[in-house]
């Protein structure tokens, strides 16, 4: 899901508020928790998406949107500030997290914070999860939602720090298309019918 505030930037880490973002259309907040609910019970179709996606397209495996084989890696907040600092060796404690069972994808929900610049500072980041429980920081559903109610599916792709690099974009790009398949596999063509068109809606 998407943010509920935009604001900007600044200086230190500091994040001022500006506005408010309208909230996703009850239909899809309805969809929303269908899915989840039944995550509760069954496993997510993502992974047979893509898999499925990579089989009738090899050229994808090639161009790295499969999973990428290096690992990512958690940096202190010294290191954070100072890229020329490998992870370990600054002597700070590093943040760790149990061994997953499986590389599956998994959905997290909740505040997506949406702006109009790439973020690659760590205050800036720890900032927006502390003030408003933000899960990541994306760019290119800035405002989407003041033109129609949307919901935005991110696929992440890095910590949004210093240490910013390419290597999951396409993976992680890959896996939110999929999780939006899985999603629009929920609503039916009749339901869809009874709501405004999207002309009406936009104003267009």
């Amino acid at each position: 899901m998407q943010c509920n505030d935009k604001g900007k930037a600044e200086d230190g880490g500091k994040f001022v508020v500006k506005g408010q973002l309208n909230q996703p259309h009850t239909l899809l907040l309805q969809t929303l928790a269908q899915l989840r609910a039944r995550y509760a019970m069954r496993p997510s179709k993502v992974s047979d998406y893509i898999n499925e996606a990579i089989k009738q397209n090899p050229i994808m495996e090639e161009t790295g949107f499969t999973l990428p084989g290096e690992s990512d890696c958690f940096y202190c907040c010294a290191c954070h500030r100072d890229i020329e600092s490998p992870a370990g060796d600054c002597g700070r404690l590093h943040t760790t997290r149990k061994q997953r069972k499986t590389n599956k994808p998994v959905a997290h929900y909740g505040v997506i914070a949406s702006g109009n610049q790439v973020v690659k500072d760590a205050a800036v980041c720890d900032r927006l999860r502390d003030a408003f429980h933000a899960l990541c920081v994306e760019m290119e559903a800035a405002g989407l939602m003041n033109d129609f109610p949307c919901i935005v599916i991110r696929g992440i792709c890095d910590y949004a720090d210093s240490h910013k690099n390419d290597s999951w974009q396409k993976y992680a790009a890959l896996v939110a298309a999929a999780y939006a398949k899985e999603f629009l596999g929920y609503i039916s063509p009749e339901r869809t019918r009874l709501e405004r068109p999207f002309q009406d809606i936009a104003g267009k």
